[in-house]
């Protein structure tokens, strides 16, 4: 997974996680990410099912907006 590669090289503050990635998905990154770090994510998705939602958040996800959404509420959740 390219993008746990570039978490591993560098400090971030916040991840952005798409749950539909080409190798692989935000879940899991988020996971394991969650072993070894508590930085806050926020999960985008295009799924709004309920499933997904609990999943992301039982995982360590701080927050999951669907897609499309507002910048304005990105921001919000980001200063969150």
């Amino acid at each position: 997974m390219e993008a746990y590669q570039f978490f591993r090289s560098g400090q971030y503050g916040l991840l952005l996680l798409d749950v539909t990635l080409p190798d692989g998905t935000g879940f899991d990154i988020c996971k394991e990410v969650r072993k070894t770090s508590a930085v806050p994510n926020i999960f985008l998705a295009a799924s709004d099912e309920e499933i997904s939602i609990v999943k992301g958040l039982d995982m360590g996800g701080d927050a999951y907006i669907t897609k499309p959404f507002k910048l304005g509420e990105v921001l919000l959740r980001i200063n969150a």
